[in-house]
């Protein structure tokens, strides 16, 4: 691999076709204008007032762009051709801790509310989740660390089922009840083989 993937395939539920999406990187500004400012008024447009927000309504992407970009790390989106942000996702290389070794930690990662299973069916565009998770795969590999990732994710089957998909494996909870999930280098380096960036 000699560079990060400029691009990514995503499927159009609604045209049944593969769209060829931009990775982007997200700063202040940017996540402002096409996340901050569009994902929440979006879905409210188009499901009205819900009882029960999503969990992470309430994140600022903006600020999660100045925080990583503050550590030395890095927040990216998936985009359309239409520029609409589809996903993004806010991660840094952290050294080896204790039980661990050094991976590229993804502190926020999320998809556009018109592409949750959970919220519309069919959604949008699936595989954004993915293809940002392979994206990281692929800069930890770059970096060095062979591929591996890790993360703290809610405790909820729906979420635990997405990364087992992808390789990820329980490594341990914390104190505020979220699982932490490891990507370990021989299923990173698996997937970007398979996914051909290898």
């Amino acid at each position: 691999m000699t560079g990060l993937p400029e691009t990514a395939v995503l499927l159009h539920s609604g045209i049944r076709e593969e769209v060829q999406a931009t990775f982007v990187r997200l700063s202040r500004p940017r996540a402002e204008a096409t996340v901050d400012a569009v994902w929440w008024a979006e879905l409210h447009r188009r499901l009205g007032a819900r009882q029960e927000p999503e969990d992470d309504e309430h994140w600022s992407w903006g600020t999660i762009a100045d925080q990583f970009g503050a550590r030395g790390g890095w927040c990216v989106g998936v985009q359309t051709p239409d520029n609409r942000v589809q996903g993004a996702l806010a991660y840094a290389a952290v050294p080896a801790g204790a039980g661990g070794e050094a991976a590229c930690y993804i502190g926020w990662i999320a998809t556009a509310p018109w592409n949750r299973t959970w919220l519309f069916d069919p959604p949008e565009y699936r595989g954004t989740g993915t293809k940002l998770l392979l994206y990281a795969a692929a800069h930890s590999y770059l970096l060095g660390l062979k591929g591996r990732l890790v993360l703290n994710a809610l405790p909820s089957e729906r979420t635990t089922a997405f990364y087992s998909a992808r390789g990820f494996a329980v490594a341990g909870s914390n104190a505020d009840g979220t699982i932490v999930m490891r990507l370990s280098a021989g299923h990173a380096m698996d997937w970007l083989q398979r996914e051909r960036l290898l």
